[in-house]
């Protein structure tokens, strides 16, 4: 390599962005491995979002991956759960005042976790970062051994609401805030989701939840975005209470405790 000069640089950056792998690269590499242990159960791909989907009585489960291009460093995140459209329906037609535009704001799962928060109660997690091939193997082999042997099993556990209700609903992981196991949803609405199902459940942890969201939204001030919020968790506490949101407690009781038998 003595005295080869600018043609040896050139080189050698041909040969190293040859072992850097694209974006493109990761996505399709993830798609392929990960279909071996979705398709097999039940699970279609969306290959466009990045996501595996299968269907439920009461909603659906799903897992999905994001991939951040930093440079030449790819950033995985991950996430699995699943929706009850039973405590989606309730949720809307109890915000609906407040939130008219609900379906287009809300794609989401009713329950949710990843490998960091069940492993490292982490909620913004991402794995060992991915340039190279071995690397990216490396977070497949992590990704795949965790969701076979402990996410989908979770999954399968939280078909039945009862489960979901007995370790969302505990008031030590209410008042951390930073759910090591499962949480639901985009902030605040998971909270307004733990409610109904503490309702659903007959808990008595809801009172709790309800004075705990309530000061939770309030901390953020009186901003126009706070006042919405607890303006749209007032709705959902007094809709509970209706005769219509009474009748549709009943009938997603039904639905839900049905599906787990």
């Amino acid at each position: 390599m003595v005295g080869c000069g600018h043609r040896c640089i050139e080189l050698s950056y041909a040969i190293m962005y040859k072992q850097i792998m694209r974006k493109v690269e990761v996505k399709t590499l993830f798609l392929e491995k990960l279909k071996e242990i979705f398709v097999p159960k039940g699970y279609k791909p969306i290959t466009a979002a990045n996501i595996f989907k299968r269907k439920t009585d009461t909603g659906f489960h799903e897992y999905f991956f994001a991939i951040l291009d930093y440079y030449d460093t790819q950033k995985i995140a991950d996430g699995f759960g699943l929706r009850l459209e039973p405590v989606e329906t309730i949720l809307k037609t109890a915000i609906a005042g407040v939130f008219p535009d609900w379906d287009e704001k809300n794609d989401e799962t009713s329950v949710r976790t990843n490998y960091g928060r069940l492993k490292f109660n982490k909620i913004n997690f991402y794995y060992p970062d991915i340039n190279k091939a071995e690397e990216a193997q490396a977070v497949l082999s992590t990704m795949t051994s965790f969701m076979l042997e402990e996410g989908l099993p979770l999954l399968d556990r939280y078909s039945d609401i009862r489960n979901i209700n007995r370790d969302l609903n505990v008031r030590e992981k209410i008042d951390v805030f930073s759910y090591k196991d499962i949480s639901t949803g985009s902030y605040p609405f998971y909270l307004f989701r733990q409610t109904i199902i503490a309702r659903l459940m007959q808990d008595p942890i809801e009172a709790y939840l309800i004075m705990f969201t309530r000061g939770r939204i309030l901390k953020h001030g009186e901003t126009a975005e706070a006042s919405r919020y607890l303006a749209a968790f007032e709705s959902l506490v007094s809709y509970l209470d209706t005769d219509q949101g009474l009748q549709e407690l009943e009938k997603a009781t039904r639905q839900l405790l049905s599906q787990a038998e």
